[in-house]
């Protein structure tokens, strides 16, 4: 990874941070075209720019082209670190989490599974990570109305996220949030307000 491509990832890291995507985009543009001209086409290090231009796409809502951006991510982290690599998961999960926003849920559901399989057992402290990705399932099965799977799966997420963040970072509040509003679903009203 080149100094000057390295500079390019963290100038469009700033700009998407301020809301300046369309310079962050190019930035991450060139940046890609740089590594691909010095490193080659299968290079590893194409990952760098590949996943701010994923994080632009998602931001942007375009996510026919986050999950093809996510794909060749995990594609050259598959190369790398191998299938069982909490990165490799990551992506695979973001390749779901893709898939999902454009409505295609059943494709998505086998990633999220994988991804969170994956990082079960290779961190098994249960970081921040494997929290957000329980998260996403808890909310399907709200939607599905399935609320005992949803409420099982936000206990996890909140027991891991106290663990690892604590119990005063905004991420815990989110979850409880959420278990309230599933309380509230259920007609445990009681059970809500104390949320």
């Amino acid at each position: 990874f080149t100094v000057s491509t390295e500079a390019d990832t963290t100038l469009a890291t700033i700009l998407v941070q301020v809301g300046e995507y369309d310079r962050a985009e190019k930035v991450a543009r060139d940046s890609l075209a740089a590594v691909q001209d010095i490193r080659g086409e299968s290079s590893p290090e194409l990952v760098y720019p590949l996943s701010k231009l994923l994080e632009i796409a998602e931001a942007r809502g375009r996510f026919d082209e986050a999950e093809e951006l996510a794909r060749k991510c995990h594609d050259l982290r598959l190369r790398t670190l191998g299938a069982n690599h909490p990165w490799t998961a990551t992506l695979r999960y973001r390749i779901a989490d893709a898939r999902r926003k454009q409505g295609r849920v059943a494709g998505a559901e086998q990633l999220y599974g994988e991804a969170l399989a994956v990082l079960r057992a290779t961190q098994p402290d249960h970081p921040p990570t494997t929290a957000v990705v329980l998260n996403n399932p808890a909310l399907r099965f709200m939607a599905q109305g399935n609320f005992v799977a949803a409420e099982t799966s936000l206990q996890e997420s909140m027991a891991n996220i106290e663990k690892s963040l604590g119990k005063d970072h905004p991420n815990y509040g989110l979850a409880l949030s959420v278990l309230g509003s599933l309380h509230l679903h259920q007609g445990r009203f009681e059970q809500a307000g104390d949320h």
